[in-house]
């Protein structure tokens, strides 16, 4: 699953990114509804809501957040539960290292803070695809980012003006969304080996883990298995034709 030696690189712009964005964008409103939604129910303000997500920027950990503020959880045991929440961005931050090798340190701190599942898989299927292209990375990231901001604000108005705008199910988003995501990303033996042994890892863990530690855990189970299966990508000129190596 190595990055090919003769990937060339093809700027992208920001219609482009955006373009790509879209589909995830949509899917991704009632999302940031339903964490709107949830910021009223532990009694944040609107800017506390929108200040969340402006300097986190991580839609599982916020949720987590909010609930254990509406818990009365300590400050630390928040901190930690988010930090253990995001680990998996570990992972994808050193499967993006190898085609930002060329960005300054500060351009590489930028796009690690924007970093999202949505926008890792938009960045590997273009980098794989098209070649390295912080551009695109950074369009992405913009437009989630964004839009992120937007649907928790709107969701917290919504929680204010409905009874009970829970009861929609817009809960139900996060996981309908990461699977699309995954769908677009299974394309030959090895990510589908990883997809599965990611999957059941993930769903015995919940069960023996604690925590949020069944993430990292099945994370890691996905990506052993992804390697130990040999896969060849084919090489890409800047214009879109296949090469051999």
């Amino acid at each position: 699953m190595a990055m090919s030696s003769c990937v060339r690189v093809r700027h992208a712009s920001a219609g482009e990114a955006l373009r790509d964005t879209l589909p995830l964008l949509i899917g991704l409103i009632p999302f940031g509804l339903a964490y709107g939604v949830s910021s009223t129910g532990a009694g944040l303000s609107l800017f506390e809501t929108w200040l969340m997500s402006a300097i986190v920027f991580a839609g599982s950990s916020q949720f987590a957040a909010v609930q254990l503020l509406a818990a009365g959880a300590a400050p630390g045991l928040i901190v930690m539960s988010a930090l253990l929440i995001n680990l998996r961005h570990l992972l994808m931050g050193a499967s993006l290292a190898p085609y930002l090798n060329g960005l300054h340190p500060r351009g590489r701190a930028g796009l690690a803070f924007f970093l999202t599942d949505e926008a890792y898989s938009l960045t590997m299927a273009r980098f794989l695809r098209s070649g390295p292209d912080y551009r695109y990375q950074a369009w992405a990231s913009l437009s989630i980012y964004f839009g992120w901001m937007a649907t928790s604000v709107s969701g917290w108005i919504l929680g204010r003006s409905l009874p009970d705008p829970m009861s929609w199910g817009l809960d139900f988003a996060m996981p309908l969304t990461f699977l699309g995501i995954l769908a677009s990303q299974v394309t030959d033996r090895a990510s589908a080996a990883a997809a599965v042994t990611g999957g059941l890892a993930a769903v015995v863990g919940f069960f023996w883990l604690p925590g949020q530690l069944y993430l990292v855990a099945a994370a890691a189970v996905g990506v052993a298995c992804g390697l130990a299966i040999p896969t060849e990508r084919p090489c890409v000129e800047p214009d879109g034709r296949e090469v051999t190596s």
